[in-house]
């Protein structure tokens, strides 16, 4: 707008990284054709304005009057607003799928969330039937010992007897052995 060379530069070093950020755009949207037709619309716009602003930078550069003029109809103001038109369009489509993306991502989050809550809930379905289990079978298991303690105690004490008895039975038969002994001389 202003004519000066100083701002050159800049200008080029934009005109260099242009298309190639044009084309990596194309790229990183081949997978939405709502993207790439806005995209393929926009390219020609920003020849346009690229045209015009050069157009103006060498009219400003004669020191013709013809840039005043050619500003002041507004040429380089339509293109603006079709340019600024289109990428608010590209910006409304991102929005778009980013958000689409963010509701997938949170569906897909809270799936997993209530997947690894019901795997919980069973998991802790199965501690408690597995400890129940385990401790009716140890509740079994010391019925089975008491009842085998009380029967060894029973056979202790019947063996208890059984020995006095036998003692009894030796005592009883050594006196009839010695009475007969005694009997018969």
């Amino acid at each position: 707008l202003s004519g000066k060379a100083d701002y050159l530069p800049p200008f080029q070093t934009m005109l260099d990284t242009l298309w190639p950020q044009h084309d990596r755009l194309l790229q990183l949207t081949a997978d939405n054709p709502a993207q790439q037709k806005k995209l393929a619309e926009l390219k020609p716009v920003l020849e346009q304005r690229l045209r015009e602003s050069r157009l103006h930078y060498e009219l400003y550069a004669q020191n013709s009057g013809k840039a005043e003029a050619r500003m002041a109809e507004g040429h380089g103001l339509q293109i603006n607003q079709v340019l600024r038109k289109a990428i608010d369009e590209l910006i409304q489509e991102e929005q778009r799928l980013l958000a689409a993306r963010e509701k997938k991502l949170t569906d897909s989050y809270r799936q997993t969330f209530y997947f690894d809550v019901g795997v919980l809930v069973l998991l802790a379905l199965l501690s408690v039937f597995f400890i129940r289990t385990m401790n009716r079978e140890l509740i079994v298991r010391d019925r089975y010992s008491e009842q085998l303690n009380r029967l060894n105690s029973e056979l202790e004490t019947n063996n208890q007897n059984l020995k006095l008895a036998n003692e009894a039975i030796q005592r009883s038969d050594r006196l009839k052995t010695n009475f007969l002994s005694a009997m018969s001389h």
